[in-house]
């Protein structure tokens, strides 16, 4: 039973889905009367599929996999392109993007987009890998809660942006960067297997996330609508 409930992918629906939510639910409680409660339930969803079909794409095109001429180069600069170019679309729908409110739900989609694709992201590579280990487990489950968190930060940013109709492409670059330079620790910490460089991996992107996710916030409580 309890080797069971250690696998990766039942920790990853407990550890990812989980704090998303909790995440979403403290962003929106002060306009909690505000949201439509349908599309509350349309950016949890749309997070969740956007997010399942970008880790499928990354899967398919073998970006995460090591390649001898080019390394982790794919993983680095190619698959945070898929994974922003995803995200944008799923929060640049008219029924968000048009909606005062449509940071909130952004967040909201990009909080499930990030805990559906690392959720798959662990099945898969507890597919290929077999049996992981306790330690291994819970390095992977870690990284992937930081990019949850990662991930709804950048989707409220997303919104908002695409809300105003202003510089949305120059928030898509900037938060893309972001998203590579977040890899390139991912990156190190699977080509240097340490704990000590893990946990600065995932102690990085944690708080950046949460910095994204917190002057973002913050931002929405002080705009007019």
């Amino acid at each position: 039973m309890l080797e069971y409930l250690i696998k990766a992918n039942v920790l990853g629906m407990v550890l990812f889905f989980i704090p998303a939510f909790y995440i979403f639910i403290r962003i929106t409680a002060p306009i909690e009367k505000e949201l439509t409660e349908r599309k509350l339930y349309l950016a949890c969803g749309a997070g969740a599929v956007f997010g399942t079909i970008a880790e499928a794409l990354t899967t398919i095109g073998s970006v995460r996999d090591y390649s001898k001429n080019t390394e982790y180069m794919a993983l680095i600069f190619i698959a945070p392109l898929i994974t922003m170019s995803l995200l944008y679309l799923s929060v640049n729908f008219k029924t968000f993007r048009e909606d005062n409110y449509a940071g909130y739900y952004a967040a909201g989609v990009g909080l499930f987009y990030g805990a559906s694709k690392e959720f798959w992201n662990l099945w898969v590579l507890e597919t290929n890998e077999g049996k992981l280990n306790i330690g291994d487990n819970m390095v992977d489950l870690l990284m992937g809660v930081a990019f949850v968190i990662l991930l709804g930060g950048c989707g409220l940013w997303m919104g908002e942006t695409c809300r105003n109709e202003k510089n949305k492409l120059r928030m898509f670059g900037r938060l893309t960067l972001v998203c590579m330079f977040m890899n390139f620790l991912l990156v190190t910490a699977i080509e240097k297997p340490s704990i000590i460089v893990d946990f600065v991996a995932i102690f990085t992107i944690g708080v950046v996330g949460m910095a994204l996710l917190e002057s973002g916030r913050k931002k929405l409580l002080k705009t007019k609508r």
